[in-house]
């Protein structure tokens, strides 16, 4: 097949375009910005498009001739957007897709895959936080809009670990923080390595029974846990002291007139709870193993 992926030159997308290039498939990176050499992908084919700013016929253009769509980039919790949050998270990921994925029908495009996030499933009261708003929004809409025309897999991952050269990632962050003693909330998540995800990707789109919705995952840890595979140490943050640094920094976010994708606070009672699934199903549907999480985190403490 030929897949393009949108944000190739990201965590996900590289490792997803490389994961499909040694399946046999020709893969179109569709970015900003031209690849560096340091990527390796220059046997990719390449598209200029910013997605947020480009026209749906100059969308549909860039697609033409692709089989397959991974729609790997998106705005995430980490962007902070000054204004109303609501109304950044859904132009970002509910209307921008919406434009993607009509422009990849028009063009031909028979098999498509999204990445969401792993809140909403596991945690149905998130609903009426902005990001996850967002999310749920744009899974709903696409699903209506492709139905039996496009078919497309919707991928809801946990955190994801891994290195690409030249950037960084949340990964690269923990293994700064893991050099010093930490304290961090009771509870845990689900986490796997930017590798199994891509496994994942290819998964869905070259499987013709995949279609609808997975939780992808791979490891359930404590944050303790995880810290120490990292290699660091932390003792347990009483959940009331966690719940205090949110509101301060709700407050803080109010004085600077931004607005999270996530409420601080209720974020609190999620983070000190156990975000723990079973990937078994998405791992057997789409064919992915799994267990590569601490080559993962080697590959981000060099």
């Amino acid at each position: 097949m030929r897949v393009a992926v949108i944000g190739g030159t990201g965590l996900i997308g590289w490792h997803a375009a490389r994961a499909l290039r040694e399946r046999g498939h020709e893969v179109r990176i569709i970015a900003r910005r031209e690849p560096p050499e340091a990527l390796g992908l220059g046997g990719c084919e390449f598209a200029s498009i910013d997605l947020y700013a480009s026209t749906p016929r100059e969308l549909r253009d860039a697609l033409q001739g692709c089989d397959g769509l991974v729609q790997a980039a998106g705005a995430d919790p980490r962007i902070v957007p000054s204004g109303s949050a609501t109304e950044f998270f859904f132009q970002a990921n509910v209307e921008s897709n919406l434009t993607l994925f009509s422009a990849a029908l028009e063009a031909g495009v028979t098999a498509g895959v999204i990445l969401t996030s792993y809140f909403h499933p596991l945690r149905p009261e998130m609903a009426d936080h902005p990001y996850v708003a967002s999310r749920i929004a744009s899974e709903e809409r696409l699903m209506e809009l492709c139905d039996d025309a496009l078919r497309l897999v919707i991928l809801q991952p946990p955190y994801v670990f891994g290195a690409i050269p030249g950037r960084t990632s949340l990964g690269d962050s923990l293994t700064q923080a893991a050099r010093f003693p930490l304290l961090v909330p009771r509870g845990g998540t689900n986490a796997m390595s930017v590798m199994a995800l891509s496994q994942a990707i290819c998964g869905a789109i070259e499987r013709s029974s995949a279609r609808g919705t997975y939780l992808v995952g791979d490891e359930n840890l404590t944050w303790r846990a995880l810290i120490g595979r990292f290699g660091g140490r932390a003792g347990i943050l009483p959940t009331w002291i966690l719940r205090s640094v949110m509101a301060l920094g709700r407050v803080a976010l109010y004085l600077l007139r931004r607005q999270a994708g996530l409420n601080p606070v209720d974020l609190t009672d999620v983070i000190a709870s156990e975000m723990f699934f079973d990937p078994g199903p998405g791992q057997e549907a789409l064919g992915y193993s799994g267990g590569d999480l601490d080559e993962a985190i080697s590959d981000l403490r060099g």
